[in-house]
């Protein structure tokens, strides 16, 4: 394998602080992940928020949905769980980490209104693109997101959990397929996925493969072994030691 595979974390370090929060993507910082991963979706008002659920319960212990708030509203409340976190909106989160560490950015809403919105903050931080990945299971999104920027930027497609039909072969000609279709530069497969003859018939496409839901000793494993370069994961510390130790692709 060329290098190390890289570690995002998902939602930021978040066992012991709220999740997608500004501490808990400080935490992953100061831990060492090589990225952070996090969720962006539409205030009422148009404000994109740094949330992964539609639904405020989880996240604010209030009912109704983010795109029912207005951003204020939104960060009137702390974070379920805190005293002072409030929830994030993209422009923070850019502010405070580009440049800092990776960002893998998803577009979580699937309406049109978002990609405009996007794409006018992320342009203030276009020397630090190199660092940003923009992902999302709508393929659809990051054509309109990469006609929306002045300059090209990293893409990756999500790949949905296989159904009982979807072999190896298959999974790699339709992820393949949207991610060509997107201009995205990598696929994001499901732990189910990583089948060594799905990886390299996709990369055989010129698809690069990383993985999401990497949470165990034996999948961070396969996804070494199979030359995987990044993973998300939400044990970021015990894949960073996993990484380390013997025959885990440690320093390049």
């Amino acid at each position: 394998m060329a290098g190390r595979i890289r570690i995002a974390a998902h939602r930021g370090v978040h066992h012991a602080l709220p999740e997608s929060s500004l501490a808990a993507f400080e935490a992953a910082v100061r831990v060492g992940a090589d990225a952070i991963e996090f969720d962006v979706r539409l205030s009422r008002d148009g404000v994109p928020m740094v949330t992964h659920d539609v639904e405020l319960d989880r996240s604010l212990g209030a009912e109704g949905l983010v795109f029912q708030w207005t951003a204020d509203e939104l960060r009137s409340q702390a974070l379920r769980g805190s005293v002072a976190e409030r929830m994030p909106t993209l422009d923070e989160v850019l502010d405070a980490f580009a440049g800092r560490i990776g960002l893998e950015i998803e577009l979580k809403d699937p309406v049109p209104e978002l990609i405009p919105a996007v794409a006018a903050r992320l342009e203030p931080h276009r020397r630090d693109w190199d660092s940003m990945e923009v992902t999302s299971f709508e393929h659809a999104s990051l054509i309109h997101l990469s006609r929306a920027v002045s300059a090209p930027l990293r893409t990756c497609v999500l790949v949905q959990p296989s159904e009982p039909w979807m072999t190896p072969p298959i999974v790699a000609y339709l992820a393949g397929g949207k991610a060509r279709l997107a201009g995205a530069r990598a696929v994001h497969l499901h732990p189910s996925q990583l089948d060594p003859a799905a990886v390299s018939a996709l990369r055989a496409s010129g698809v690069d493969v990383h993985a999401w839901g990497v949470n165990d000793a034996a999948t961070f494993e396969r996804a070494v072994a199979l030359g995987i370069t990044q993973c998300d994961t939400d044990e970021p510390e015990r894949m960073l030691a996993l990484r380390s130790g013997p025959g885990g692709a440690g320093p390049v």
